[in-house]
């Protein structure tokens, strides 16, 4: 999420007053993981003792995977780039690189799924099931143009990724949320992405103003 919002090429903006600011931030390419060690420096000195080593570790190997899989990404995304009818390693290389979106999708998914519970066969579960629903919709969404009518989708979903996140550390301070509340994140956030991009959708296009 912190990627997305960082992004100083992103000039569609659901949230303006707070995405145009982080966009320009963007423009330091080490903010985004800057940001991150200054949160997991906090985290490590305002947590007790137990929780300091978990935390340290789960911050070193989290951005690591994250950067790993960012540049892996874009080495197969020039690739990929050449276009045309694909073979051979070509082929192979456009279909890691599908893989390898999908892989940085499902992190997200896992840190969603422990914001809600620490049940690892609900989490393997729910994030089998519900792998097979996206990829489903989402080749149905690409087909039928859908994405392009709602703008605003993936700034939402970023925006529930980033709120998870926060319950998350939130509980790491014994701060316990309901878990309907929880769960009604994400939906609350997609939804009022939708509902947006229908109104932003009735004005004429301008990828530089701002709903």
């Amino acid at each position: 999420a912190i990627s997305f919002f960082f992004d100083r090429r992103k000039t569609t903006h659901w949230l303006a007053p707070i995405e145009r600011v982080m966009a320009r931030a963007g423009h330091w390419q080490l903010v985004g993981p800057i940001s991150i060690v200054l949160l997991a420096g906090l985290l490590y000195l305002t947590l007790d003792d137990s929780n300091r080593t978990a935390i340290l570790m789960a911050a070193v190997f989290g951005m690591a995977l994250q950067i790993g899989l960012q540049l892996i990404a874009m080495a197969f995304h020039r690739r990929q780039k050449s276009g045309g009818v694909q073979i051979g390693w070509a082929a192979f290389v456009s279909f890691m690189y599908l893989e390898v979106l999908d892989a940085s999708f499902s992190f997200d998914g896992v840190v969603a799924a422990f914001a809600i519970t620490s049940s690892v066969l609900l989490i393997v579960t729910g994030l089998g099931a519900g792998a097979i629903w996206v990829r489903s919709l989402t080749i149905y969404l690409l087909r039928s143009g859908t994405l392009q009518k709602y703008r605003y989708l993936e700034h939402g979903a970023h925006w529930a990724i980033l709120l998870l996140g926060c319950v998350m550390i939130a509980k790491l301070y014994g701060i316990e949320l309901a878990e309907w509340l929880i769960g009604s994140i994400g939906l609350i956030c997609i939804t009022t992405a939708v509902v947006s991009s229908v109104f932003a959708a009735r004005k004429p296009v301008d990828t530089t103003s701002d709903a």
